[in-house]
Protein backbone atom coordinates (compact mmCIF):
# COMPACT_ATOMS: atom_id res chain seq x y z
CA UNK A 1 0.00 0.00 0.00
CA UNK A 2 1.61 3.62 -0.47
CA UNK A 3 0.10 7.27 0.15
CA UNK A 4 0.34 9.99 -1.70
CA UNK A 5 2.78 12.89 -0.16
CA UNK A 6 3.04 15.98 -2.39
CA UNK A 7 6.14 18.02 -1.91
CA UNK A 8 6.48 21.61 -2.12
CA UNK A 9 9.00 24.49 -2.51
CA UNK A 10 8.11 28.12 -1.79
CA UNK A 11 7.20 30.33 -3.83
CA UNK A 12 9.97 33.28 -4.80
CA UNK A 13 10.69 35.33 -2.64
CA UNK A 14 13.14 38.86 -3.36
CA UNK A 15 16.20 37.61 -2.61
CA UNK A 16 15.44 34.74 -4.77
CA UNK A 17 14.52 36.61 -7.58
CA UNK A 18 17.69 39.12 -6.53
CA UNK A 19 20.31 35.70 -6.98
CA UNK A 20 21.19 36.02 -2.98
CA UNK A 21 21.75 33.02 -0.86
CA UNK A 22 19.02 32.55 1.77
CA UNK A 23 18.75 30.06 3.85
CA UNK A 24 17.73 30.72 7.35
CA UNK A 25 17.13 34.27 6.83
CA UNK A 26 13.97 35.87 5.50
CA UNK A 27 13.02 37.63 2.21
CA UNK A 28 9.43 38.76 1.46
CA UNK A 29 7.66 37.39 -1.73
CA UNK A 30 7.72 38.76 -4.87
CA UNK A 31 4.32 39.56 -6.77
CA UNK A 32 5.36 36.52 -9.13
CA UNK A 33 5.19 34.27 -5.72
CA UNK A 34 2.30 34.99 -4.58
CA UNK A 35 0.78 33.99 -7.83
CA UNK A 36 2.68 30.82 -7.68
CA UNK A 37 0.93 30.44 -4.30
CA UNK A 38 -1.97 30.92 -5.43
CA UNK A 39 -1.87 28.83 -8.28
CA UNK A 40 -0.45 25.71 -5.72
CA UNK A 41 -3.80 26.32 -3.85
CA UNK A 42 -5.94 26.36 -6.87
CA UNK A 43 -4.06 22.82 -7.90
CA UNK A 44 -4.60 21.48 -4.55
CA UNK A 45 -8.29 21.95 -3.92
CA UNK A 46 -9.22 18.67 -4.46
CA UNK A 47 -6.95 16.43 -2.45
CA UNK A 48 -8.35 15.10 0.66
CA UNK A 49 -5.38 16.49 2.71
CA UNK A 50 -4.87 15.65 6.22
CA UNK A 51 -1.51 16.64 7.70
CA UNK A 52 0.74 19.03 6.59
CA UNK A 53 4.26 19.71 7.21
CA UNK A 54 6.22 23.02 6.95
CA UNK A 55 9.49 24.09 7.39
CA UNK A 56 9.47 26.70 10.31
CA UNK A 57 11.01 29.41 8.18
CA UNK A 58 8.32 31.92 7.74
CA UNK A 59 8.37 32.19 3.71
CA UNK A 60 7.28 28.55 4.10
CA UNK A 61 5.40 28.67 7.33
CA UNK A 62 2.92 30.97 6.07
CA UNK A 63 1.92 28.91 3.11
CA UNK A 64 1.79 25.75 5.05
CA UNK A 65 -0.86 27.07 7.18
CA UNK A 66 -2.57 28.86 4.44
CA UNK A 67 -2.81 24.91 3.04
CA UNK A 68 -4.18 23.56 6.20
CA UNK A 69 -6.57 26.11 6.97
CA UNK A 70 -8.08 25.03 3.21
CA UNK A 71 -8.33 21.60 4.17
CA UNK A 72 -9.30 22.13 7.71
CA UNK A 73 -6.03 19.78 8.46
CA UNK A 74 -3.16 19.73 10.96
CA UNK A 75 -0.27 21.63 10.30
CA UNK A 76 3.37 20.87 11.70
CA UNK A 77 6.53 22.94 11.63
CA UNK A 78 9.70 21.05 11.57
CA UNK A 79 13.06 22.66 12.01
CA UNK A 80 14.23 19.85 9.80
CA UNK A 81 13.11 20.85 6.77
CA UNK A 82 14.37 24.36 6.96
CA UNK A 83 16.82 25.37 4.04
CA UNK A 84 20.76 25.02 4.06
CA UNK A 85 22.12 27.55 6.72
CA UNK A 86 24.63 29.52 4.23
CA UNK A 87 26.42 31.49 7.40
CA UNK A 88 28.69 34.40 6.72
CA UNK A 89 27.50 33.86 2.60
CA UNK A 90 23.86 34.61 4.07
CA UNK A 91 22.34 37.30 1.83
CA UNK A 92 25.05 37.80 -0.43
CA UNK A 93 25.52 37.12 -4.41
CA UNK A 94 28.02 34.64 -5.61
CA UNK A 95 30.53 37.27 -6.85
CA UNK A 96 30.42 39.01 -3.74
CA UNK A 97 31.25 35.89 -2.29
CA UNK A 98 34.63 35.06 -4.11
CA UNK A 99 35.04 38.61 -3.82
CA UNK A 100 35.03 38.33 -0.44
CA UNK A 101 35.68 34.98 0.97
CA UNK A 102 37.57 33.76 -1.93
CA UNK A 103 39.19 30.62 0.16
CA UNK A 104 36.14 29.82 2.02
CA UNK A 105 34.07 29.80 -1.04
CA UNK A 106 36.27 27.87 -3.12
CA UNK A 107 36.31 25.35 -0.58
CA UNK A 108 32.43 25.22 -0.02
CA UNK A 109 31.57 25.27 -3.79
CA UNK A 110 34.85 22.28 -4.41
CA UNK A 111 32.30 19.82 -2.23
CA UNK A 112 29.12 20.96 -1.03
CA UNK A 113 28.55 17.81 0.44
CA UNK A 114 31.53 18.28 2.96
CA UNK A 115 32.37 22.02 3.26
CA UNK A 116 30.47 24.20 5.09
CA UNK A 117 30.42 27.84 5.14
CA UNK A 118 32.15 29.61 7.85
CA UNK A 119 28.91 29.52 10.45
CA UNK A 120 27.09 27.90 8.17
CA UNK A 121 26.03 24.17 7.09
CA UNK A 122 27.27 21.39 4.75
CA UNK A 123 25.12 19.44 2.74
CA UNK A 124 25.32 16.47 4.29
CA UNK A 125 24.50 18.21 7.60
CA UNK A 126 20.90 18.89 5.87
CA UNK A 127 20.35 15.35 4.48
CA UNK A 128 20.34 14.19 7.95
CA UNK A 129 18.04 16.10 9.28
CA UNK A 130 15.54 16.17 6.28
CA UNK A 131 16.35 12.12 6.53
CA UNK A 132 15.46 12.16 10.03
CA UNK A 133 11.84 14.13 9.07
CA UNK A 134 11.55 11.39 6.43
CA UNK A 135 11.77 8.60 8.38
CA UNK A 136 9.24 10.06 10.99
CA UNK A 137 6.72 11.07 8.07
CA UNK A 138 7.17 6.97 6.89
CA UNK A 139 6.61 5.55 10.63
CA UNK A 140 3.35 8.09 10.61
CA UNK A 141 2.36 6.27 6.87
CA UNK A 142 2.64 3.02 8.40
CA UNK A 143 -0.01 4.14 11.52
CA UNK A 144 -2.43 5.87 9.14
CA UNK A 145 -1.72 5.30 5.42
CA UNK A 146 -4.78 7.40 4.13
CA UNK A 147 -5.33 10.68 3.05
CA UNK A 148 -2.89 12.79 1.31
CA UNK A 149 0.05 14.76 3.19
CA UNK A 150 2.05 18.22 1.85
CA UNK A 151 5.13 18.67 3.07
CA UNK A 152 6.47 22.23 1.96
CA UNK A 153 10.23 23.09 2.08
CA UNK A 154 12.93 24.44 0.32
CA UNK A 155 15.19 23.61 -3.01
CA UNK A 156 18.06 22.46 -0.82
CA UNK A 157 16.35 19.70 1.89
CA UNK A 158 14.24 19.02 -1.17
CA UNK A 159 17.12 17.82 -4.08
CA UNK A 160 19.27 15.90 -1.32
CA UNK A 161 16.19 13.70 -0.04
CA UNK A 162 15.34 12.99 -3.35
CA UNK A 163 18.98 12.36 -5.02
CA UNK A 164 19.08 10.25 -1.46
CA UNK A 165 16.03 8.13 -1.98
CA UNK A 166 15.87 8.01 -5.94
CA UNK A 167 19.55 7.27 -6.36
CA UNK A 168 21.21 6.40 -2.73
CA UNK A 169 23.83 9.39 -4.18
CA UNK A 170 22.86 12.84 -2.82
CA UNK A 171 25.97 14.16 -5.49
CA UNK A 172 22.80 13.59 -7.68
CA UNK A 173 21.02 16.82 -6.31
CA UNK A 174 21.40 18.71 -9.26
CA UNK A 175 19.47 16.23 -10.78
CA UNK A 176 16.30 17.64 -9.60
CA UNK A 177 15.10 21.17 -10.98
CA UNK A 178 12.85 22.02 -8.31
CA UNK A 179 11.70 25.34 -8.97
CA UNK A 180 9.99 28.20 -6.87
CA UNK A 181 6.07 27.57 -6.72
CA UNK A 182 6.46 23.90 -7.81
CA UNK A 183 4.68 20.88 -6.86
CA UNK A 184 5.83 17.45 -6.84
CA UNK A 185 3.26 14.67 -6.71
CA UNK A 186 4.38 10.94 -5.30
CA UNK A 187 3.95 8.18 -3.51
CA UNK A 188 6.00 6.61 0.16
CA UNK A 189 5.43 3.21 0.44
CA UNK A 190 4.97 1.68 4.08
CA UNK A 191 8.60 0.22 3.74
CA UNK A 192 9.55 4.03 2.59
CA UNK A 193 10.33 3.74 -0.77
CA UNK A 194 9.15 7.17 -2.60
CA UNK A 195 8.15 7.00 -5.79
CA UNK A 196 7.82 10.26 -8.53
CA UNK A 197 5.08 10.64 -10.32
CA UNK A 198 4.46 14.25 -11.61
CA UNK A 199 5.13 17.98 -10.85
CA UNK A 200 2.77 20.91 -10.84
CA UNK A 201 2.18 24.14 -10.07
CA UNK A 202 4.87 26.42 -11.69
CA UNK A 203 5.00 29.14 -13.97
Amino acid sequence: MTTQVIWIRHAQTLANQEQRYLGHADSPLTEVGLQQEQRLLKALHRERIVAVYGSDLPRVAKFAACIAADHQSRVTFVPELREMDFGVFEGMRYPDIMENFPDEATAFYGDLLHNRPPKGESGLDVLRRVRHFYYMLVKEIQEEPLGTRVVVSHGGPLRLLFADLQFGDPLRHFDFGIAHGMGVRSSVSVTGRLTILSTFGMQ
